[in-house]
């Protein structure tokens, strides 16, 4: 067993990469490699929650400024209507008449249902 004997000398091992290095500074690069982004996976997991509770908020926020913006359309219409009623007297006259089936003192009203209301009111067979 002398020194020049194939079976001790180290380089005929494998240990070491092709690219110069040996098997352990690659291991302990992999394995910072894989901590890295076992890190990474694991700042992801604690911070899903939060962010699919942000994704139902922006829904949620967009489903409320969707509303407001009806509710201000409607606003805006009943704002001019009571600015109509206000100041337009056959408007009134008109609302009065349509709406709450009001008349003149001695006046005799007579109203017929629309095409499309009787046809509604047909019973299907």
């Amino acid at each position: 067993m002398g020194a020049h004997s194939k079976f001790f000398d180290p380089r005929s091992i494998p240990l070491r990469p092709k690219s110069g290095g040996n098997l352990w500074s690659s291991l302990m690069r992999l394995s910072k490699g894989l901590m890295f982004f076992a890190l990474l996976g694991a700042i992801f997991v604690l911070f899903l929650p939060d962010i699919r509770r942000v994704q139902v908020l922006q829904k949620e926020k967009q489903e409320n400024d969707r509303k407001i913006a009806s509710e201000v359309s409607l606003y805006q219409k009943n704002k001019s209507d009571f600015e109509r009623l206000r100041v337009d007297r056959t408007y009134l006259e008109q609302v009065a008449r349509d709406t709450l089936n009001l008349g003149k003192p001695g006046e005799t009203i007579f109203r017929f249902d629309s095409y499309r209301d009787t046809e509604k009111s047909i019973v299907r067979r």
